[in-house]
């Protein structure tokens, strides 16, 4: 069950019979719908009863939709596991805000999982929960999809990969410091981040700040690239200089 996404909305079968409910709420701020509390209580309750569910999972922290049906479910009571992905501070207005709310919705629950044991530390702070309670299951790699390169690449160059959304909470401040040192010492360094396109917002604070040879390709089509201080932005097809920090 996830909120709507443009047009698509209502119930719509995935590959392999996966049944998927895209209820009639739509996002506001960063794919996050509305707060209503108990506005989503009618609907959550038709899916669980129609589908026969027994297990409720939601997973992120800053999903209303997720906290709600959680809370729903635990009403209704039915077995409920959170999962967390990501680490969040202790000290900024948004995570005291979403630490309580995580607190409050997370009260109940039966289990939770996270993605490392960091992570679990993490959580267990910001929420509250027993250590009992909160288990480890690390993200697993699909090797089907990941196999070493048929031809061994260039000792010449090294490439360093990071898989991930450049967002704070995802540690984008942290790749921000590092990247500039990196390529000081070893100036023969490959960045290759795959990314929403959305995620450019980190690239204005990796142009203010000295870098010596970065290279960041986005899989939505288009791609920035640093050499020296000259910043080149193309799409599929179409390349052009956008503008020089010299």
């Amino acid at each position: 069950m996830t909120h709507a996404y443009g047009n698509r909305s209502g119930v719509r079968y995935m590959t392999g019979g996966l049944k998927v409910y895209y209820v009639p709420w739509r996002p506001f701020v960063m794919q996050t719908t509305f707060p209503t509390v108990y506005g989503t209580l009618p609907i959550v309750r038709t899916i669980l009863r129609r589908e026969k569910i027994t297990v409720v999972h939601g997973h992120q922290a800053f999903s209303t939709l997720c906290h709600e049906a959680l809370m729903h479910a635990r009403t209704m009571g039915y077995k409920v596991v959170f999962t967390d992905h990501s680490l969040y501070g202790f000290a900024d207005v948004g995570s005291i805000h979403m630490n309580k709310v995580l607190q409050f919705s997370l009260a109940d629950i039966d289990q939770a999982i996270c993605v490392s044991h960091t992570s679990k530390e993490n959580t267990v702070l910001r929420s509250g929960l027993s250590p009992a309670k909160v288990f480890m299951i690390p993200n697993a790699v699909d090797t089907a999809m990941f196999k070493p390169a048929s031809v061994r690449p260039s000792t010449d160059i090294i490439t360093i990969v990071v898989i991930s959304r450049l967002v704070y909470r995802k540690g984008a401040d942290l790749l921000v410091e590092v990247i500039p040192e990196v390529c000081r010492l070893y100036p023969n360094v490959n960045y290759k981040t795959p990314a929403h396109i959305s995620s450019r917002i980190i690239l204005p604070f990796l142009i203010s700040i000295r870098i010596y040879f970065l290279f960041i390709w986005f899989l939505k089509g288009s791609f920035c690239s640093w050499r020296g201080w000259t910043k080149t932005c193309a799409t599929r097809g179409n390349e052009r200089e956008a503008f020089s920090t010299r």
